[in-house]
């Protein structure tokens, strides 16, 4: 059966499983059969072929492993938080994170009154985006207009005095 097993009352279950090492006190698979698994520690408890349990997995008497070091690195196919969801992201510091909100590009169309200063935009930008306007198609320096909110102002003065007039086709692209 080719198993490996050191301690008092170690691979008591496993009558026709292989290749599986248990080291520890206690230490067993959950059912027999189970090959090609390693359980270390005091009542570790294999519970599926090809898997480590490291130490006891909390029940009983025994108290769980909840800190696990090396000084070298981990290399793995995968990790997963038993409560963590396929919409999370595990973050180096260890915590979960949903990831950034989603960036949508926006383009805000007008038709424009005589003198109009103040535009409504259909959404906040982004803090991390710039908001570009457009009078007829023609980019206007960004110091021409100011945003607070949803709110933009523009600053005919610091577009060479350019009034807006009626019906000046007046465009804002941006992120929110």
């Amino acid at each position: 059966m080719d198993n490996v097993s050191i301690g008092n009352g170690t691979l008591q279950t496993n009558t026709s499983g292989s290749q599986n090492t248990a080291i520890g006190n206690g230490a067993d698979v959950a059912i027999d059969g189970i090959t090609n698994s390693v359980a270390i520690g005091v009542n570790a408890i294999v519970t599926a072929s090809n898997t480590i349990q490291l130490g006891s997995d909390g029940s009983g008497s025994h108290t769980a492993i909840t800190d696990v070091k090396t000084s070298g690195s981990l290399t793995a196919a995968g990790y997963k938080i038993p409560s963590g969801t396929s919409s999370q992201f595990l973050m180096a510091d260890g915590t979960i994170s949903t990831g950034t909100a989603e960036v949508r590009e926006m383009a805000d169309e007008f038709s424009a009154t005589i003198s109009q200063t103040e535009f409504t935009l259909n959404q906040a930008p982004s803090a991390n985006s710039k908001v570009k306007m457009y009078v007829n198609g023609i980019r206007i320096s960004n110091s021409a207009y100011s945003i607070s909110g949803t709110t933009l102002t523009y600053v005919p003065d610091n577009n060479g005095s350019y009034i807006l007039s009626i019906n000046d086709r007046i465009q804002f692209d941006y992120f929110y």
